[in-house]
């Protein structure tokens, strides 16, 4: 596991207890260690798009001479289209999740296959797994 998946369970997932009680612990240097990575992915985004020949030149700059936006509106039509694929992976991964009604035990896709399709309501401990990190300042110390 990697990214900012990851480091939300390492601080509100399963034994995320564990970095209260024990200072440098295995749980505390992973998360620091996907902090880290988390940085240089970040580090080096902004290096290729500041770079002189970078990204940002295609997107500031469209025109005949541009491979990838040869005028303004299909730069902003690109970075609509970002922005709206963000949004719909956030609510696919994130809130629908929560929010999609339960499946049925016994729904002809599940019994042929023998996998659930949907997730089903998350149970009351996992609504509490995910209590925002300002009620649980600790790790931050570890």
């Amino acid at each position: 596991m990697q990214g900012f998946g990851a480091l939300e369970y390492v601080l509100a997932g399963t034994g995320s207890d564990e970095l209260l009680k024990a200072k440098n612990s295995y749980r505390c240097r992973y998360g620091a260690a996907i902090a880290g990575n988390i940085a240089n992915v970040a580090k080096e985004l902004s290096d290729i798009w500041d770079a002189p020949d970078g990204i940002q030149k295609a997107w500031e700059q469209p025109g005949p001479d541009n491979l990838n936006f040869r005028t303004g509106g299909e730069a902003i039509t690109a970075l609509l289209g970002i922005l709206v694929h963000g949004a719909e992976a956030v609510r696919d991964q994130r809130i629908e999740t929560f929010t999609r009604a339960p499946t049925r035990r016994n729904s002809p896709s599940r019994r042929c296959s023998g996998v659930r399709k949907t997730p089903g309501r998350p149970s009351r401990a996992t609504w509490k797994a995910f209590r925002p990190c300002s009620k649980n300042p600790a790790w931050w110390n570890c």
